[in-house]
């Protein structure tokens, strides 16, 4: 027969260990639902903004967190996605934040970036962004509003005063009513990502009073593709087109890469149906 020989101060020293990592892990995610509720509160003290499609059938393109300027940004599936939104014949392109890759968001930031200060970034994006048959309305995001945060330079209005097919929306949140009544909400929430995929769409849905909810919610920042209906709401997380950075690699953080292209079918009581097409991307 085998004994083994048990520390009880060891064991009870460890006990506290699990113990204090548990409340601190318990404490990180009360936070980010303080956060994630403050945010649902500021964006809903906003107007919305009408884009009202004729017809019961609307087809929208989606993009995400370009990061130009960025070592990682990827330039041809940039290209790809908005020619397969332009041939096919797209109501609108909305894009969930993050064009530009900003500076100073993280130590070792400058190291991943090829285009350096505000002005250099703008005229980069200004000069590469693919030319958009229709119309693509943008949000700014974390990135983004370093310039803002670091000197007061919001990029979102000197990007739009140059391109014509470009139009801002504001910093990190919009409301649109697509029809009356009928909802769509672009948001690009702050946070790192969750050990689950869907976790950040469920907490952003639960964050929602009855009067608030959207019928259609579109969630970048977290680089990862997921649609959840919940709370009788449409929600996407949109995948990037950034290549995984060093600084996520670290994390790690898995990058996945894509657009989405959406056709909301509308009826009398609303959202009738929605047909996803997701279109991926992968690196060799």
């Amino acid at each position: 027969m085998r004994y083994e020989i048990v520390d009880e101060k060891e064991k009870e020293e460890k006990i506290k260990v699990d113990s204090h990592d548990l409340e601190k892990t318990i404490k990180e995610l009360e936070k980010e639902k303080s956060i994630l509720k403050h945010q649902i509160q500021d964006l809903n003290k906003r107007k919305s903004i009408q884009h009202y499609f004729s017809g019961k059938k609307i087809r929208i393109g989606i993009i995400s967190d370009t990061h130009k300027g960025s070592l990682y940004a990827n330039q041809h599936l940039e290209d790809s996605l908005i020619n397969y939104f332009n041939k096919n014949k797209v109501d609108a392109i909305y894009h969930i934040g993050d064009l530009c890759d900003g500076e100073k968001m993280y130590r070792g930031h400058e190291y991943e970036i090829e285009m350096h200060g505000a002005d250099k970034q703008v005229k980069h994006c200004v000069e590469t962004f693919p030319k958009v048959d229709s119309k693509m309305y943008f949000i700014t995001g974390n990135h983004d509003l370093s310039f803002w945060k670091n000197a007061g330079v919001d990029i979102g209005f000197q990007i739009a005063k140059e391109r014509n097919d470009l139009e801002y929306l504001g910093q990190e949140q919009a409301i649109i009513e697509i029809k009356p009544k009928i909802k769509l909400m672009l948001m690009h929430p702050g946070g790192g990502t969750s050990y689950a995929v869907s976790y950040k769409s469920q907490k952003l849905i639960e964050s929602f009073t009855g009067g608030e909810k959207p019928n259609l919610l579109l969630i970048g920042h977290f680089h990862k593709y997921d649609h959840l209906f919940y709370r009788n709401i449409h929600a996407f997380q949109c995948p990037t087109t950034q290549s995984q950075t060093p600084f996520m690699k670290r994390k790690p953080t898995p990058s996945i890469m894509g657009g989405l292209l959406l056709d909301i079918y509308i009826d009398k009581k609303g959202i009738n149906k929605i047909r996803s097409e997701y279109l991926p991307y992968y690196e060799k």
